[in-house]
Parts: C-alpha cells; structure tokens; sequence
C-alpha cells in the first residue's frame, strides 16, 4: 500500500479577511493546504508550531507591519529557508523594487487576479497541475 502524497502548504499573510478567504479558496480547489495569519503573531505561532510551510506569501502593506520588512527579519533572524514571495496592489515596477530589496524569492499583483497568484505559486512549487 502506498501512503499518499503530502499536499504543498502555502502560508498566506494579509490583513484583509476577504483577501485571505479568496487566497484560501482559490490554493486549497488547486489541491494546496493553505494556513492563514492576519497578522505577524499569527505568522509566528504558525511558524513555532512546527508546521512544515513550502510556500510563505506577504501582503506588503498591513497596518502593524510591511511585509517586504517582515520578510527580511523571517530570513536573517528567524532563518527561514522557504520561498516568500510579496503580494501587492502596487505598480508591477514599485513590487519588483520592494522584492529586491528585501531579498524574497518574488511577488504577485493583487492587479493580476487570483489566478495569477495560484500560477505563481504553481512556479515556485514546481507544480505542473492544471489550473
């Protein structure tokens, strides 16, 4: 008998409740687990739980915390080795700045849709499923 296959777990990141349902729905019908956090404390009891996380995406402009900021602390302070990637409605140029400078692996456009965003994902997590 063969044990079946883990799904990828994404962590979404966001601020906006309708934004986290619409990730969660739209990640969890292309077959990924998908945790969710609405703010930082909630992204560090996820991340001291132990969950294993393959995929983290931050919102980059929430009221305690900017995502691109948090990033950069995930990754040198908290040793964070997953991809991150920034999620924005800002400008496509201004996203990809931010996403340079704060060393993540890459951004999605809230302007690109949902879909766009289970793509990418797909990219980072080498899934070739269909959407």
């Amino acid at each position: 008998m063969t044990s079946p296959t883990r799904k990828k777990c994404v962590l979404v990141m966001d601020d906006s409740i309708l934004a986290l349902e619409l990730s969660r729905d739209a990640l969890e019908a292309a077959d990924f687990s998908v945790l969710v956090a609405h703010d930082a404390s909630e992204l560090a009891h996820h991340l001291a739980a132990g969950e294993t996380i393959d995929l983290i995406i931050l919102d980059m402009q929430m009221p305690e915390v900017l995502g691109d900021s948090l990033a950069v602390g995930l990754k040198t302070e908290r040793g964070v080795r997953v991809p991150i990637l920034l999620c924005s409605g800002h400008d496509e140029a201004t996203l990809a700045r931010r996403a340079r400078s704060a060393a993540v692996d890459g951004y999605v456009s809230k302007q690109a849709g949902i879909e766009a965003m289970v793509a990418r994902v797909r990219d980072f997590l080498h899934d070739d499923s269909p959407v």
